[in-house]
């Protein structure tokens, strides 16, 4: 017969180990209480340790979501400023905020306050900002929760959380 070397003898006094405990349940079927009330004891340790880390991805990713919005308007916005000139940014903001009215509400920057999606004023950083080249463009997006971030065509970036 061929066995791996080392395997058998490494492994012999385990499952014998095994094999015995098992002989000795008397035909008894199941589970006892105490290897039950570890298992949900286990169980209990590893929901305490994933219920927050699951909360900490879904913040990240909302953050995410909102910075990556408001670089992208601002891309959108640069280039319907070099397509059809400084004219275009007010519908091409619109048409941003009438794509997501319920998730994100988008503002041009250039104020130092912004609208959220349910009407209220949000205080940011003041940047300077134009409509009249790609250069000057910068954008607000604000989320649901009220977690804005600002993105400018030439690279800056601003956000409320830390």
């Amino acid at each position: 017969m061929n066995r791996p070397l080392g395997l058998t003898r490494s492994f012999n006094p385990m499952i014998s180990f095994i094999n015995n405990a098992l002989k000795h349940r008397n035909g008894e079927k199941g589970f006892s209480l105490v290897e039950l009330i570890v298992v949900v004891a286990i169980l209990g340790i590893l929901v305490v340790i994933a219920i927050p880390v699951f909360g900490a991805i879904q913040t990240t990713a909302r953050q995410n979501t909102v910075a990556t919005a408001a670089a992208n308007a601002a891309t959108s916005l640069a280039a319907a400023v070099t397509a059809s000139g400084p004219s275009e940014v007010q519908p091409t903001l619109d048409r941003l905020n009438a794509q997501g009215p319920d998730t994100i509400r988008y503002s041009l920057g250039g104020s130092s306050q912004i609208d959220s999606i349910s009407g209220q004023t949000i205080n940011v950083p003041t940047v300077q900002a134009g409509n009249d080249s790609t250069d000057t463009i910068y954008v607000y997006a604000v989320n649901d929760r009220n977690e804005w971030a600002g993105a400018g065509s030439a690279g800056g970036k601003s956000h409320s959380w830390d």
